[in-house]
């Protein structure tokens, strides 16, 4: 009898570790499934990117929707690039703002977004956009760029002519602005002040 009261505690003792050990499986294979969904997600996802730049945009959101367990919030990017080619712009700005309300710094997700706004009509949240962008990173080219580029077509050109010349003012190598403020220049009818821009980028080069 002393026997077996003595046999007793030695298998309640082993119930908890035999817990621990399930528990810890079980864990780690949460844990795998959650990693085989990942990688899986981040494979569609390739596909769909891949396809996208191949100019297949609707064969590019069939894999998109696939990529529904790839953790990153890059997906959110992309979706949305692949929604506006297939012009669905609610669906495209819908995931740009999951992007960039992770990434509120991205200057691709406002490049991005502000496009989006801007096919949908809204030219004013597209400007809104870059110039949240740009109170943190006033001078960015870019950015200035795409915004002049925007007022412009919105009709104010003598606005967006004062963007694209602060742009050469801070490099008079800047090629793109060079080009867009010869272009509007042209558009209003001031040939001279355009060729003089265009001219501008050689004069500077040949000083420095």
């Amino acid at each position: 009898l002393l026997g077996c009261a003595a046999a007793a505690p030695a298998r309640a003792e082993g119930s908890p570790a035999r817990a621990v050990v399930l528990a810890a499986a079980a864990a780690a294979g949460a844990l795998y499934f959650y990693f085989f969904l990942a990688i899986t997600g981040g494979i569609y996802l390739n596909h769909a990117v891949n396809l996208s730049a191949a100019g297949k945009p609707p064969e590019a959101a069939a894999f998109m929707k696939n990529s529904g367990f790839y953790p990153r919030a890059k997906k959110y990017y992309y979706s949305a690039e692949i929604n506006m080619k297939n012009s669905m712009p609610g669906e495209a700005l819908r995931d740009i703002h999951k992007f960039t309300a992770k990434n509120p710094g991205s200057k691709p997700g406002a490049l991005l977004s502000s496009i989006i706004h801007y096919d949908a009509n809204d030219s004013a949240a597209a400007v809104e956009v870059l110039d949240g962008f740009l109170r943190y990173y006033p001078k960015d080219p870019q950015v200035l760029n795409n915004k002049a580029k925007i007022i412009f077509m919105e009709g104010d050109a003598e606005r967006a002519a004062g963007i694209f010349r602060s742009i050469l003012e801070d490099d008079p190598t800047n090629s793109v602005a060079r080009s867009n403020l010869a272009a509007v220049y042209y558009s209003m009818g001031l040939e001279e002040r355009a060729r003089e821009a265009e001219e501008g980028g050689a004069r500077w080069k040949q000083k420095n």
